[in-house]
């Protein structure tokens, strides 16, 4: 786990994006950090899982199936 601080103003999807490169683990940030605003405040903290702890939680989902 990674733990950032954030500055002034920035929006999470920017964190997760500059962190993973994509937003593709984006809700599940969200829901790990339980944010409700959209603009940070300067000094939250915030939680970034590494790549390993989201493709664990993946392979609990892909047993429900895609919706293609």
């Amino acid at each position: 786990m990674i733990l950032t601080v954030t500055q002034e103003n920035k929006r999470l999807d920017e964190i997760v994006y500059a962190h993973y490169g994509s937003l593709e683990h984006f809700q599940k940030v969200l829901e790990l950090n339980s944010i409700t605003k959209v603009f940070l405040d300067l000094g939250d903290v915030i939680e970034l899982p590494e790549l390993e702890e989201l493709e664990d939680k993946k392979d609990e989902y892909s047993e429900v199936g895609g919706l293609w």
